[in-house]
């Protein structure tokens, strides 16, 4: 999604603006972007008033020709794309009542629990997408998209650069808080403003003096590439490097920490242990069947006492949303597992007790 929504809008800037089927090309652009995510809807509003802004006051007739074209060449993309689709389906539909069925699914879809800030809850947060962009990029990204905002301020920045990201975030405010995932279609953008502020700071057009402005350039990009290099393997649960490792998992939840990324590995290191009698308390889409391990559900009777002769392993995602669809959630995770520290952690997502009923404290009479 974020390449074809960055790829749109600068098909529009290029080829758009003033040319007799430029509305055609724009259309296409759009509409792919639109079939790949659906957020590539907000394009058609966006492209349409930066065209107006730039062309309208001019030639105010020849916008609507300009918009017609839009439009249809937005329809050419869906009808195409989906089309590959409606073949397969009963009934064969035509493309675009495919695309708006899907499209009002997404729109009807409400109430899934959100976690944030510690907080398991099913209500949407306004500063929720701001908070996770802040959380989840690097700190010398947000300095330097900093630098080039500021560029704004002075003019120097043109419209199309910086309209489309900050319409999307404003889009996405009260959309479900279901991840950084999300704000991806700003990511070209506001890596294209940051690269505007580095060659501010690059050629000393700031407050410091042109060598401390190299310098600090420098410095801010020497950051961004150790933070991010560092974080390996673990890239999709990034936090920046004002955020310590054991505060993630009580800040933000689903595709910002977890999206399975871990299980094969974690699924490989209980076959490397010989661990074959496993319990497991998983959520999320990919679980540890799907690479081959036939595990046992970890149940609400293990939470107090675990079975002697069992290995347990707890996903991260299955302790921040798991009581908000599993009943054994609760139990589990304010059991045993808040005083006796795992002996394997996989990645930043998976936590392997091996045998803990043997390190369960004793009571009066000897026994565990």
């Amino acid at each position: 999604p974020l390449v074809s929504i960055f790829l749109a809008t600068i098909l529009f800037w290029r080829e758009g603006r003033g040319k007799p089927w430029g509305g055609w090309a724009v259309g296409l652009g759009a509409g792919m972007a639109s079939c790949v995510k659906f957020s590539g809807l907000a394009l058609f509003p966006i492209l349409i008033f930066l065209q107006w802004y730039a062309e309208g006051r001019r030639k105010p007739m020849r916008q609507w020709v300009w918009l017609a074209q839009m439009m249809m060449g937005g329809a050419l993309a869906v009808g195409v794309i989906y089309s590959l689709g409606t073949f397969r389906m009963p009934g064969h539909p035509l493309p675009w009542a495919l695309f708006y069925g899907g499209f009002m699914d997404l729109v009807g879809y409400h109430n899934h629990p959100t976690f944030f800030l510690g907080e398991l809850s099913r209500q949407n947060h306004l500063f929720y997408f701001p908070a996770v962009w802040f959380l989840k990029s690097g700190l010398a990204l947000i300095l330097l998209t900093i630098f080039g905002m500021a560029l704004v301020l002075k003019a120097r920045l043109p419209m199309w650069k910086w309209l489309p990201p900050l319409a999307f975030a404003a889009f996405h405010l009260p959309v479900q808080n279901l991840g950084f995932r999300y704000l991806l279609p700003c990511a070209p953008f506001l890596i294209w403003i940051a690269s505007e502020g580095f060659g501010c700071l690059w050629e000393g057009k700031g407050i410091f003096p042109r060598r401390a402005s190299r310098a600090l350039a420098l410095t801010l990009l020497l950051g961004q590439v150790l933070s991010t290099s560092l974080s390996f393997p673990n890239h999709i649960g990034y936090f920046n490097d004002l955020v310590p490792e054991s505060s993630k998992k009580y800040l933000l939840a689903d595709s910002n920490l977890d999206i399975g990324q871990d299980t094969g590995r974690m699924v490989r290191k209980l076959d490397e242990l010989g661990l074959c009698k496993t319990k497991v308390a998983y959520f999320g889409g990919f679980p540890p069947v799907v690479c081959g391990n036939i595990c046992n559900r970890w149940r609400a009777q293990d939470a107090q006492r675990p079975e002697a002769g069992w290995s347990y392993a707890l996903g991260v995602e299955y302790e921040q949303l798991g009581s908000a669809y599993d009943p054994d959630a609760v139990a589990i995770t304010n059991g045993w597992v808040r005083s006796i520290p795992p002996d394997i952690k996989v990645g930043e997502t998976w936590r392997i007790w091996i045998n803990p009923a043997s390190k369960m404290p004793k009571n009066e009479s000897g026994k565990e």
